[in-house]
């Protein structure tokens, strides 16, 4: 057993150790005690640091002179402590204590606390992206369809005052509105296909489903939200995906093209005057001068058809929106490589922001405030997740081939691995993955 010397310094300056030194240490509990309550809760949040109390002192003629360079010492704040009980660690000063005594001549005692000298970053605060992207999603489904819901009402309870049948009017607004966008559309994606085939239950279910606007809300809405197929690849279902977003935006464009918009001023006017039990013909005179009753029932019908088409393109945006965002959260995973590099995120930021921007500015001019705002933060968090979880994508390089190569060595010549040369065919469009034909550009993975 090695000899306990009774010596050790600090930072290089000596000193002496007396009998008693001590080490504090433990777990960081917290106790929680309830009201009324005989039991309890200790939550242990971790280690204690260690804390070294060493009782010291200094001694001879010149003691003050050797106290004041070990003050000197701690007060830098760290260095090696070298002590015959804790042996040699890297510490930091916690606090000192200088004892100067006329009983005692030429002595100074020193107790001093040292913690350790942890060089680790404590950790940082790390927003979860991908969850604030999905909280948003849901925030933005909901406020679309509870405003488009409320224009329904409204629109149901004053057509009232003006046609002989409006229940009927208003279900065929809506047929004519949903027959126009999805009746024609040729299913060149599976989507489509599913979505034609779910449009026509819609169409035999809306007698009832117009008594119920929140409920015919959602199932426009669950025309146009993305579902994925069995066997078919990540990458293959987003292309379809964004397929899908063309062909049926064109297709409401085209539906609604022809006609115009009641302004939302005078809407809102007329619902607020039949709110306040105003007679029908007063807000007629008031709000719709030159119209015939006829008219203005034909001006809701084609408010709703507006809103319709409001409800499905920005669902639209939306849904494309988080079906890159499981892209991208299957890319990182390893599961499938459905956005291979920091290239591909940024043109899939570049065409959501264009996207999620159209309708936001859209539901704005229409001043269906509470879609506007869900939408803009919806896109704030899509974006925010993309890019803050894109940044752990490969990136790509553009190479000019001076010969034939296999994929297989040209992947390993530019990006020093090989294991991705696969990828390289596929993205590349390359027949022959042995045959990467000289003078071509072709994209590497790094």
């Amino acid at each position: 057993m090695a000899k306990i010397t009774g010596k050790g310094s600090f930072a290089g300056v000596p000193f002496l150790i007396e009998e008693s030194q001590s080490v504090d240490g433990g777990r960081r509990l917290v106790k929680h005690e309830y009201p009324l309550r005989d039991d309890g809760l200790n939550e242990d949040l971790g280690k204690k640091a260690r804390t070294y109390n060493v009782a010291c002192l200094v001694i001879g003629d010149d003691h003050i002179k050797q106290a004041e360079k070990l003050i000197e010492a701690l007060e830098k704040g760290k260095g090696e402590l070298k002590h015959p009980y804790f042996k040699r660690i890297e510490v930091r000063v916690e606090s000192y204590k200088a004892n100067y005594s006329t009983t005692h001549q030429r002595v100074t005692r020193f107790d001093i606390n040292f913690v350790d000298d942890i060089q680790e970053n404590a950790p940082k605060l790390a927003k979860n992206t991908q969850f604030s992207a999905l909280t948003e999603y849901a925030n933005a489904i909901n406020a679309l369809s509870e405003e488009f819901a409320q224009h329904v009402a409204d629109i149901n309870e004053f057509v009232d005052l003006l046609a002989d049948n409006p229940l009927s009017q208003l279900v065929d607004s809506m047929l004519s509105f949903i027959e126009g966008t999805f009746g024609a559309l040729n299913s060149v994606v599976a989507d489509i296909g599913s979505i034609k085939m779910e449009a026509e239950d819609v169409k035999n279910r809306m007698v009832s489903l117009i008594r119920s606007p929140r409920l015919l809300a959602q199932e426009l809405q669950g025309l146009v939200q993305f579902k994925q197929y069995k066997g078919m690849r990540s990458k293959q279902s987003l292309n379809e995906h964004a397929i899908t977003v063309s062909v049926i935006h064109n297709a409401v464009i085209e539906t609604t093209k022809s006609k115009t918009e009641m302004p939302k001023a005078m809407f809102d006017a007329i619902v607020n005057a039949k709110r306040n039990n105003i007679n029908a013909t007063d807000i007629l005179k008031r709000n719709a001068t030159g119209l015939h009753q006829k008219e203005i029932a034909q001006s809701l019908m084609t408010k709703a058809q507006f809103s319709c088409a409001r409800l499905v393109i920005s669902t639209l945006a939306v849904e494309y929106a988080k079906a890159v965002t499981e892209a991208l959260t299957d890319s990182l995973s390893h599961e499938v490589q459905a956005i291979e590099s920091k290239a591909d995120i940024k043109t899939l930021i570049d065409e959501i922001d264009l996207q999620l921007e159209q309708v936001i500015l859209d539901n704005a001019d229409a001043e269906n405030w509470q879609s506007y705002q869900a939408l803009e933060q919806f896109r704030l968090a899509v974006i925010s997740d993309l890019r803050t979880r894109g940044e752990q994508l490969s990136n790509v390089k553009s190479v000019h081939l001076t010969d034939t190569f296999p994929a297989l060595v040209v992947q390993y010549q530019h990006s020093g691995k090989s294991q991705k040369w696969q990828q390289l065919a596929q993205r590349n469009a390359i027949v022959h993955p042995l045959f990467c034909i000289g003078g071509n550009e072709i994209e590497v993975l790094q």
